[in-house]
């Protein structure tokens, strides 16, 4: 990982996830600071292969990159859980376009989903976390990301979520929900 030739570095990191070992993630981390791009996008790829270094990965969220990015959006999504806590900081923060990279990693996971059934169900503890999560989506404008989850949704499940969606921020019910409700009675 230390080779002056770029596509050294960058097989470097493809062979050290190659091995599987939790070992190499000290290298791998060092390389997602490399000053090129496909070597920054090798090691994303490398450390969530081993399932390491999710705040590390998180952090390329705002990379100039958009293969970097892709990459950090796909580790997001692989390791959802782990992912959580930096996607709801990259939701609450002013970059728009890390909003949208965060919300396509809960897409791909199928993660919205889980947390609409979530806000509806009984434990206290999983409905706080998904109504924390929802608000910052909403708050971010990322309606979107809700709305293509909902649609996943029928009938007196879809009616319960959007009233739980109202009681968390009532724009989501004006601006989002009845959109999508409108289109399916079309």
């Amino acid at each position: 990982t230390n080779d002056s030739a770029d596509n050294v570095r960058s097989a470097a990191c493809a062979c050290l996830a190659g091995f599987g070992r939790k070992q190499s993630a000290e290298f791998l981390i060092r390389c997602l600071g490399d000053k090129v791009w496909f070597v920054r996008m090798r090691a994303v790829r490398a450390l969530s292969a081993i399932d390491e270094a999710m705040p590390e990965i998180a952090a390329l969220i705002t990379d100039h990159s958009l293969l970097v990015k892709e990459s950090v959006k796909q580790a997001m999504a692989d390791h959802i859980d782990k992912a959580l806590p930096f996607i709801q900081a990259t939701l609450e923060s002013d970059n728009k376009i890390a909003k949208k990279e965060a919300v396509e990693a809960l897409e791909i996971s199928g993660h919205v989903q889980k947390l609409l059934q979530d806000i509806t169900g009984d434990d206290p503890e999983r409905k706080a976390g998904s109504e924390k999560l929802l608000r910052a989506m909403i708050h971010a404008s990322a309606h979107y990301g809700i709305e293509t989850a909902l649609a996943s949704f029928t009938g007196a499940m879809k009616e319960k979520i959007i009233n739980e969606l109202g009681a968390i921020d009532r724009s989501f019910t004006r601006q989002g929900a009845e959109k999508t409700l409108d289109r399916e009675r079309v």
